[in-house]
């Protein structure tokens, strides 16, 4: 599925796409740049605690072994 494909789907089902087009598209989406900070800023947060959870288990696994 194309990037173009992929956002005609989502617009479909009543969503609106956050994610900017290619700098050199001949009809460039618009797009809510503070709604993409947004949806960046949260993306970031979740990789940051997936991040923090595999730190905080390994730390945990040699406790539980002995």
């Amino acid at each position: 599925m194309t990037a173009k494909a992929f956002a005609r789907f989502i617009t479909e089902r009543g969503a609106e796409v956050v994610i900017p087009s290619r700098a050199n598209a001949k009809q460039p989406r618009l797009m809510d740049e503070n709604l993409y900070k947004d949806r960046n800023r949260i993306g970031s947060f979740f990789n940051r605690i997936k991040h923090d959870r595999r730190i905080a288990l390994d730390m945990i696994k040699p406790l539980l072994l002995t």
